[in-house]
């Protein structure tokens, strides 16, 4: 059963890089136009979630009383950790639209901004789920 389960590990994490990787040599070949969103996208999720809040929530709220209280239940902290990613995101999200992809405004930009946003949350997850499970 341990050994399925690195073998699926794996396999995501072989999944979650190559894809992106795929998408950017594509991008890059094909239409240059989408390589700004594709650059956007990682830098805004990784410096809304990996450099603001994931600090945040690790070094900063677990010494609030009220943090701690809302730890003890399991649904509330669920719901406040969803707040808090959807915040984040989609406050990222804006800046990165209104100051970096002010003429990258059509259809396929903000499809290309998210896909890469959450092609990257992908890598950063597998990664975490896989390094807890060695």
């Amino acid at each position: 059963e341990l050994k399925m389960i690195k073998i699926g590990l794996g396999l995501s994490l072989l999944i979650s890089f190559v894809t992106p990787i795929a998408m950017l040599i594509y991008c890059i070949c094909k239409r240059r136009k989408m390589l700004k969103p594709f650059i956007i996208g990682v830098l805004v999720f990784f410096i809304s979630q990996i450099v603001l809040r994931l600090p945040l929530l690790s070094f900063v709220l677990p010494n609030q009383i009220w943090y701690m209280k809302l730890s003890l239940n399991p649904y509330l902290l669920s719901i406040f950790l969803g707040l808090t990613a959807g915040i984040f995101e989609e406050v990222g999200r804006y800046i990165g639209f209104k100051y970096f992809l002010k003429n990258n405004q059509e259809y396929n930009d903000g499809i290309g901004e998210v896909v890469y946003y959450e092609y990257t949350h992908r890598i950063f997850h597998d990664c975490i789920i896989w390094n807890k499970k060695k």
